[in-house]
């Protein structure tokens, strides 16, 4: 989305809690800086909007007619048909539109346009219970109001006037009852010129890395796959696409195992290896330019899968080629079988019937921070890490590629039957359907 001009920090963006419904009110001097400034291939007000639509805000309120030439030309109709466009330019003319009939009931966040938040902070602004005749401010930051009053007339005169933070937070101290929220810094950043651009990218990167990921996943593959994705967010590539070459990519490798030299399994275990960098890019991708789907996350697991079970079915032909023993051909069936099974289990337990957009697989277990995991559900999250890629490329340097399909012949069914075991003892996540 283009962005309107005439925006400057001096006057709010004004978004109303759990309508879902925003109001943004603009500024009438131009800020050319924001105004074309480009964070990965997102404008600056684009991450305002699409994390707020996100959770949960389905209208867009602008007081600038050229808006909807803006969306025009980018052949955006649906948001055309989202979006209310009102040509007052007086802020106080537009609060009177029955919006403040809404403030018994429910808040408003007002967000100064020079910050972005995190999606954790996003989330307590779209699901904290305001109490009534009370204003919330976030911890350290000098940007956001959280309000819910049902003073109509306070609310119409302080708007009205441009007021910078300190102006309106003295006024509201006055009439409403002051707290604060929670939020740490590495939850928000400020975003008020080209120069802290570089930080604003770096902030958004270091946010897609999981807790969940393995230490050499988090430490080593991450850090490239985001460099990759850095480049990528500014094309027209999206995260589907990458799923495919991801996956091209890995099937690849599994050619190269098929044969019996040494530095042909090297080969397919650095494309392997590649895979894994790669397919990292496809989620982070969807993250950043918030183009996340049920199609996109079940395209993501499946091939991810069928990636290893190629990789298992290489392996094996080439150790029964080395070997010229049938005993690797019945290993790799085990490894195969144990993968699809595992895979096919976790899709029609915690995936098949999940609705919203997001990560549909992080971990096999529920996430329960009040409640540390048992010893066989760290066990099982261990094994669904990506860290044994390494195994696979030092045991192809040696020679001895044969080590690991006997460790997948194992552990692939072992880790199957711990998923039903986890399922059993009610602590397989079924809370993300």
């Amino acid at each position: 989305m283009n962005a309107p001009k005439n925006r400057t920090k001096k006057n709010p963006l004004f978004f109303y809690n759990s309508m879902p419904k925003i109001l943004i009110v603009l500024d009438q001097e131009q800020n050319q800086e924001l105004e074309n400034l480009k964070i990965l291939g997102l404008s600056f007000w684009d991450r305002i909007e699409k994390p707020a639509r996100k959770h949960g805000v389905e209208n867009i309120f602008w007081n600038k007619n050229s808006l909807i030439e803006s969306f025009r030309e980018q052949g955006n109709q649906q948001s055309i048909s989202r979006v209310d466009l009102l040509e007052n330019k007086n802020c106080q003319t537009i609060l009177k539109i029955d919006f403040l009939e809404q403030l018994d009931h429910e808040g408003i966040i007002i967000l100064y346009p020079n910050i972005l938040f995190s999606e954790p902070a996003w989330e307590i602004l779209a699901k904290h219970q305001c109490e009534p005749e009370t204003f919330y401010v976030f911890e350290d930051c000098d940007s956001c109001f959280l309000i819910r009053s049902n003073n109509k007339v306070f609310l119409e005169k302080l708007f009205k006037e441009k007021l910078n933070f300190s102006s309106v937070l003295q006024k509201l101290k006055e009439k409403l009852i002051f707290k604060t929220l929670p939020m740490t810094k590495k939850e928000r950043i400020y975003c008020r010129s080209k120069e802290e651009l570089p930080q604003v990218e770096s902030w958004l990167l270091q946010g897609l890395i999981k807790d969940t990921e393995g230490f050499m996943s988090k430490h080593f593959e991450r850090k490239i796959s985001l460099f990759f994705s850095r480049r990528l967010s500014m094309t027209r590539v999206t995260p589907n696409s990458m799923t495919v070459i991801s996956a091209l990519v890995g099937i690849l490798g599994a050619y190269f195992f098929m044969f019996s030299e040494k530095w042909y399994n090297v080969f397919g275990a650095l494309f392997f290896w590649l895979h894994s960098v790669l397919d990292g890019c496809d989620g982070e991708l969807a993250r950043l330019k918030f183009l996340e789907s049920r199609f996109g996350g079940i395209l993501d697991f499946w091939s991810d899968n069928l990636v290893h079970a190629a990789i298992f079915s290489g392996i094996a032909y080439g150790a029964y080629r080395s070997h010229g023993q049938i005993l690797f051909l019945g290993l790799g069936f085990l490894a195969v079988l144990g993968t699809l099974f595992s895979a096919g289990f976790v899709f029609l337990r915690t995936m098949r019937e999940k609705k919203e957009k997001g990560p549909f697989f992080t971990s096999v277990v529920k996430e329960n921070p009040d409640q540390n995991k048992n010893s066989i559900a760290k066990f099982a999250d261990f094994l669904a890490r990506r860290d044994f890629i390494y195994l696979v490329i030092l045991f192809s340097f040696m020679g001895r590629i044969e080590w690991f399909l006997w460790m997948g012949a194992l552990g692939s069914p072992i880790y199957f039957f711990l998923l039903l075991l986890l399922d059993r003892k009610k602590i397989f996540r079924e809370d993300i359907k």
